[in-house]
């Protein structure tokens, strides 16, 4: 992994932002080197998807398992770091001996969008946003179909996507407009006031319509279709979107971020 000056946030729209950009083949041996060293707790499953690409899960199994967890990352190919924390999570849940952890299965997809990862694209032109494509049926890229056709048939209780603003300077949740769990604002109110966004000081919401609604600093709602958010929530799962700032230094960032999604998931 190299810190990156340079990414591309949609096809032919250059920002200069602080980027992490991903040495996918290096990142998947340290998963699987991770998935050698667990005993039998983790295993590697991979998806063939039907333009012969791979999506690679690694699932911790629990033999009493209560919860499902699911982490995913690399929805969009300019935000790697959400990835970087997939790993730094599962890395943390394999040292972790508390009956808390036990008691859930979790189920890492952390290179949903592999080919816009590899480049550091928000999406490949010829495919299309992926974190739009989630639906059942209709259109969507092979990797989106592969992802969906595991997943429809699996009872998730909390769905983790993570995500990376790059123009923000603030961390932010977005969960569904309709949950009233109130784990995304237990979640954010564990952080620094300072770290949280307030939609109304983020100026890229302030000079157009947004699809989000603020619910307290830090914490947004939404239901837009086709997220990879809602496919989970319309089946039952408490699914939160996490950004993290790309105007953060990295290494900050990647602690803090970790932090925040080892408190949501704690509190499942």
């Amino acid at each position: 992994m190299e810190v990156k000056g340079y990414a591309l946030r949609r096809p032919g729209f250059p920002l200069k932002k602080q980027n992490v950009l991903l040495n996918i083949e290096k990142y998947i041996q340290d998963f699987d080197q991770l998935t050698r060293g667990s005993s039998g707790r983790m295993i590697r499953q991979t998806l063939f998807a039907q333009d012969g690409s791979r999506v690679e899960v690694y699932r911790i199994h629990r033999a009493r398992a209560k919860k499902r967890v699911l982490i995913s990352a690399g929805v969009h190919g300019d935000e790697a770091l959400g990835s970087v924390v997939a790993l730094d999570l599962a890395k943390q849940i394999l040292r972790e001996t508390s009956r808390a952890y036990n008691s859930i299965e979790f189920i890492f997809i952390p290179l949903v969008n592999k080919e816009a990862l590899r480049l550091g694209y928000r999406y490949l032109r010829e495919e299309g946003d992926y974190n739009r494509a989630f639906h059942r049926d209709g259109p969507a890229p092979p990797r989106v179909k592969s992802i969906v056709k595991e997943l429809e048939d699996i009872k998730i209780d909390l769905h983790l996507d993570l995500h990376q603003s790059m123009s923000s300077s603030h961390f932010f949740v977005i969960r569904m407009d309709r949950d009233d769990s109130g784990l995304s604002e237990f979640g954010v109110r564990s952080m620094e006031e300072s770290d949280r966004m307030v939609l109304s000081d983020y100026k890229p919401f302030r000079i157009k319509p947004t699809p989000y609604k603020e619910i307290e600093p830090g914490v947004m709602s939404s239901s837009n279709p086709g997220t990879f958010k809602s496919f989970t929530s319309n089946r039952g799962a408490i699914s939160i979107t996490v950004e993290a700032p790309g105007l953060f230094p990295v290494k900050q960032a990647r602690e803090i971020y970790l932090q925040l999604v080892q408190t949501l998931v704690d509190a499942i």
